[in-house]
């Protein structure tokens, strides 16, 4: 009885030992024929992020495997990251997210990897020295970037290694100041609106500014990019442009300044911001050129009627022949008690004839949200938000298409992984 016993005892753990085991047997089906077995990893196609509190900047960034069919709510899904500061974006780099700002909404470089479940993996942050400045950032390699702190130097650009998400050194860009030779300069710094790399070369805004806002109080009527070799990390000469100011309004990952299909890179500028003495153009550097196109520019006043500070949101993005930007077409007011109207309509401007060209079909927008349009798989790719909602469409030229529509929240960016 006994032997008996153990005999039954040894089939149940040989049973159970089996149930458990790896079964290698291929998966069949009907017809006979084996299946591979399907895999269950988060596959990223996308990135999203969305403002769902614009007073605090609150918000979400998830990554996507499509995007979805019908509304979306950002703030539901399964997988989202809740995020300060959110209305400044963000960017992909080898398929992993980096934001100039962490959950807290505390500056600096934020660098998320996205697990097989689809859920953000913090891979480290660089923190930025001085809350008074949005981190502008640049990735140029795998191991490279280049980043913008005031804390360690206006006039200093940080290089930092995107892999291991540490500091590296700094580019001290000090003998471009001019403050000894002009008295109404206070204030100059080095990379803090654009930030971007070509044909081998970053680079950088030079602001001279009469005040410490920042913003719209170019102490001279020009505009001035440094160019600094990346292979040696050193400076070599400053382009610059008379009759124009403000190189872009925000950092890098909101689509200010883009390279076309041909190598030509266009970028925005903004004019004074406080008054509208002078307003924005779009200019451009061409393929091979290391100076800013002196005999081309698009200039906002002629699209614009009246008094008052106009901006293009973009005008950074080509397909074809034509720059496809949207245009205020009511004059902010100086005090810009106007900022969020819905009357930012989306124009198509051939870069030859300057001729411009209304996008019919194209939603309104109100500028809650100020990401700019940008170029992707032949297409520009466009954010909108008013009071039917927020997303991004888009246009290949000839016809609208909506990609993603938000139930929640204002989209701010949207990027591929």
């Amino acid at each position: 009885m006994k032997k008996y016993s153990l005999l039954v005892a040894g089939l149940i753990v040989l049973f159970f030992a089996s149930c458990d085991s790896e079964d290698d047997t291929p998966v069949v089906d009907p017809q006979g024929e084996e299946k591979e077995e399907e895999s269950t990893t988060f596959d990223a196609q996308f990135g999203v992020i969305a403002t769902t509190d614009l007073q605090s900047g609150t918000g979400f960034v998830v990554p996507l495997e499509e995007l979805p069919d019908g509304d979306f709510d950002i703030a539901s899904i399964g997988n989202g990251t809740q995020v300060s500061g959110s209305r400044n974006g963000g960017e992909s780099y080898n398929g992993n997210i980096y934001l100039g700002y962490n959950t807290l909404g505390e500056n600096g470089i934020q660098k998320y990897s996205i697990d097989d479940d689809g859920k953000l993996v913090n891979e480290g942050f660089i923190v930025a020295s001085s809350a008074d400045y949005n981190t502008n950032f640049k990735i140029v390699s795998d191991t490279k970037g280049y980043y913008f702190d005031a804390g360690r130097g206006l006039l200093k650009i940080q290089t930092f290694n995107p892999e291991t998400m540490a500091r590296t050194g700094e580019i001290d860009l000090s003998q471009l100041s001019r403050k000894d030779e002009n008295s109404e300069i206070t204030q100059e710094l080095a990379g803090a609106r654009m930030m971007t790399s070509k044909e081998g070369k970053l680079l950088v805004d030079i602001q001279y500014n009469a005040t410490e806002f920042g913003f719209g109080d170019s102490a001279i009527d020009e505009i001035n990019i440094a160019i600094i070799d990346i292979a040696s990390d050193t400076y070599e000469k400053t382009m610059t442009l008379e009759g124009v100011q403000e190189v872009s309004y925000y950092p890098t990952n909101l689509n200010d300044y883009q390279i076309d299909a041909g190598g030509t890179l266009y970028f925005n500028t903004m004019g004074n911001m406080l008054n509208g003495e002078r307003n924005g153009k779009i200019l451009r550097i061409r393929a091979g050129e290391t100076e800013i196109d002196p005999d081309w520019s698009i200039d906002v006043n002629d699209y614009i009627e009246g008094d008052g500070i106009k901006w293009f949101l973009g005008g950074a993005a080509k397909i074809g022949n034509s720059i496809i930007t949207y245009v205020k077409e009511v004059p902010f007011a100086n005090d810009y008690s106007n900022f969020v109207e819905e009357n930012m309509v989306l124009y198509a401007i051939d870069v030859d004839t300057k001729v411009a060209t209304k996008v019919d079909t194209a939603p309104i927008n109100d500028f809650n949200t100020i990401n700019a349009p940008f170029v992707y798989e032949g297409k520009v790719w466009i954010p909108y938000s008013n009071s039917n909602g927020s997303g991004y469409y888009s246009y290949d030229g000839t016809s609208v298409n909506e990609e993603l529509y938000l139930s929640n929240g204002i989209v701010q960016a949207l990027f591929p992984l």
